[in-house]
């Protein structure tokens, strides 16, 4: 494979049948900068009497900005998701269900040790 891995915008598929893209670095938090992270898929739900409304998120998050994510993920489903009856039996329970997968996620991740220093700026 060469530099360029995209063909007509899609990327190539590699050998094991995944898609194919530009090295990123997926072992520092993309909100502190600081290592190891993981990527952790946190969501929230938002009730209405007639309608419901799900917010779906998938940053690479260190332990503490993972736990406190997910924390303030879940607060605003305790307190937006029960307004309507599938939110109440059925969205709602799920979806806090689903951030305590990823609330147990964020904390089997090592504790954050270093820094990465952002690109073009010199210490």
């Amino acid at each position: 494979m060469g530099a360029d891995t995209t063909v007509m915008g899609r990327p190539d598929e590699s050998a094991e049948g995944f898609p194919c893209y530009p090295t990123l670095d997926l072992t520092v938090c993309s909100s502190c900068n600081r290592g190891p992270a993981r990527r952790l898929v946190i969501r929230r739900h938002v009730g209405y009497l007639a309608m419901q409304r799900f917010i779906r998120v998938e940053p690479v998050l260190c332990r503490e900005c993972g736990t406190r994510t997910v924390l303030r993920y879940t607060k605003r489903t305790l307190i937006q998701g029960w307004w309507g009856p599938i939110s109440l039996f059925i969205a709602n329970p799920f979806t806090i269900a689903m951030n305590l997968v990823a609330l147990v996620q964020a904390r089997r991740t090592p504790s954050p040790e270093y820094t990465i220093q952002p690109k073009g700026i010199a210490t």
